[in-house]
Formats: structure tokens, C-alpha cells, sequence
């Protein structure tokens, strides 16, 4: 079986086949001298396309393809894109990355192997401030995490569930509800705001007309818990 390295292009999803169509060159002296395939199908695995990202002056797509399969001039089978090294570049041994093949996206979700005790699986990407979006399944310490925009949730064996605005945080533990930082309940004035952490404090909220003391009461809230 004859195999060749080629460029990979553009690409379209084909009106009759409903396949992804990949152009394909192969350099002969450089520049624009080259060979082509035109549009050929490209063959990933089950439940796995990607469309490659046309040549930039960063790089290029590459693709392995095999001539001649039954009546298509050629079919790729295989492809890689430096571009995207910021992303796998970074992964160890037993590490496995699937991520977008634009090399400014930033979308990727990397399953690392437990070698080093990581054993965890992250999905990220960037908000439109280019900060990162997280979300992390942590096998090594039992705990699921997301973060983003300055916010973070989390739940774990260890620290029960916990939700923070980098101030104020919720917690939730062993039957516990425990809550830092300023707290209004619906339809109090500013001027009930309050700390809660006794239970001084919470004989306050109970008193509080209307739904904030049925809420409380309904829950049979006994304590704050700190």
C-alpha cells in the first residue's frame, strides 16, 4: 500500500456524501508549485471529525493519504497540525488531549493519565475577556470543580459543596449550611442586611416577616452550624 504526506486546505462538506472534504497538495519545488488531489474524503475515527484550518503563515495542516481507494483518487487517514502544540506540548506521558484545530482557538479538553496520581479530566476555553473557563473532574482528590468569571462551585468527598464569588461563599456540609460573607434574603431593605454566623443571628431571620422566616423554617434550619 502506497502512502503519501500531504497539505491539507480548505475544506467542505460534500452535497451528495454528506463526507468532509479535505483539499490536499503536495509541495514540489515550493512556493505555489505543487500536486494536487483536489478535494478528497478524510477518515477519522468513529464519533471523531475534525475540518482542518487552512494554511497561515504560523503553519499548516498535514495529512497522511492513501491513493487509489476504491474509486476516490485518494482518502486521508490520518493528520496533524503543529499549530496546535500550545496545547499538546504540554501533556505527559499517558496524557490524551482532544482540542479545536484553529490554532487561536482555545477549547480543549485533556484526560490526564494517573502516572503522577492526576488522574483528572479537564475542559477548558477562554470567556470573551481571555480569561479561562474550567471545569475539572478531579479523581485524584474526589472533587469537581468550575470556575470562571471570577466565580467557582465545587463539590468534593472532603469539603462537601461550596460556591464562591471571591467575598461571599456557600457551603454545604454534613448536613450543615454554612454561609459567609453579606446576606440579603428577597425583599428585605438594605437597611436588614446583616453577618450570619450565630445563632443570635439566625433567631433574626426567623423573625424577619413574610417568606424569608417560612423559607428558613421550612427547612428545619435549626442553626447556622458556626
Amino acid at each position: 500500500m502506497r502512502l503519501e504526506l500531504v497539505d491539507l486546505g480548505a475544506t467542505t462538506i460534500s452535497d451528495e456524501t454528506n463526507a468532509c472534504l479535505t483539499q490536499a497538495t503536495i509541495p514540489i519545488t515550493g512556493g505555489d508549485d505543487k500536486a494536487t488531489y483536489g478535494e478528497v474524503q478524510t477518515m477519522s475515527a468513529l464519533g471523531l471529525t475534525a475540518r482542518s484550518y487552512p494554511e497561515t503563515p504560523e503553519g499548516k495542516a498535514e495529512g497522511v493519504i492513501v491513493p487509489d481507494v476504491g474509486n476516490e483518487d485518494g482518502i486521508i487517514v490520518g493528520a496533524r497540525d503543529t499549530r496546535s502544540e500550545h496545547v499538546y506540548g504540554e501533556l505527559e506521558p499517558g496524557d490524551t488531549a482532544l482540542h479545536a484545530c484553529d490554532p487561536e482557538a482555545a477549547s480543549m479538553v485533556i484526560c490526564y493519565g494517573s502516572d503522577k496520581e492526576r488522574n483528572k479530566v479537564l475542559a477548558m476555553t477562554k470567556d470573551t475577556a481571555g480569561d479561562n473557563i474550567l471545569l475539572v473532574l478531579d479523581g485524584k482528590n474526589d472533587a469537581i470543580q468550575i470556575s470562571g468569571f471570577g466565580l467557582h462551585f465545587e463539590m468534593s468527598k472532603t469539603n462537601g459543596i461550596t460556591m464562591s464569588d471571591g467575598g461571599a461563599t456557600f457551603t454545604i456540609k454534613d448536613g450543615t449550611i454554612i454561609l459567609s460573607g453579606q446576606v440579603q434574603i428577597g425583599g428585605v431593605l438594605p437597611t436588614h442586611k446583616f453577618m450570619v454566623g450565630t445563632d443570635a443571628t439566625f433567631a433574626a431571620i426567623k423573625a424577619l416577616p413574610g417568606m424569608a422566616a417560612l423559607v428558613f423554617q421550612a427547612a428545619g434550619v435549626t442553626s447556622t452550624g458556626m
